[in-house]
């Protein structure tokens, strides 16, 4: 049986070093996910392994709480070389060392991947062949997105 203490989620560099961050506090970044993980629990009355058998939707659902109301939160005027708050923070918050910085790319493409998922739903067609145009992005920010490096 998993504990707060060993959570079968994916644990983030310094994560274990910090005491439980308040809800207030959260934002979207591994460490946010990993606390946010950690208030809600891992539902033992699920069944045996309930929460291990389902961990990416778990993820997914982690995720979106982060991105919920985005579209319509007012924070979109802003200049075209930023990003929304959303990413910015995980940037500001990763970009301290490698293993950070990993875990950014990771959680960018668990990101995308919620993303399409969701879109495929709703679309179900071949609109999941897209690929992310990197020249379309804030260039400050264009160091940190590149997924081939």
């Amino acid at each position: 049986m998993h504990s707060p203490s060993n959570p079968p989620i994916p644990v983030p560099h310094g994560a274990l070093n910090t005491t439980r961050m308040p809800l207030t506090s959260l934002r979207f970044s591994p460490l946010g996910l990993y606390h946010w993980r950690i208030w809600q629990g891992f539902f033992p009355e699920g069944g045996p392994n309930f929460f291990v058998n389902n961990a990416h939707r778990f993820r997914a659902a982690d995720i979106a709480f982060f991105a919920a109301g985005m579209a319509y939160d007012g924070l979109h005027d802003h200049p075209q070389n930023q990003f929304h708050p959303f990413m910015k923070n995980l940037v500001m918050e990763t970009k301290a060392t490698d293993t950070s910085r990993s875990e950014r790319k990771d959680l960018i493409l668990e990101l995308q991947r919620v993303l399409f998922d969701v879109v495929c739903g709703y679309y179900s067609s071949p609109f999941l062949s897209y690929k992310v145009n990197t020249g379309h992005l804030p260039r400050p920010l264009l160091g940190w997105y590149h997924y081939d490096s």
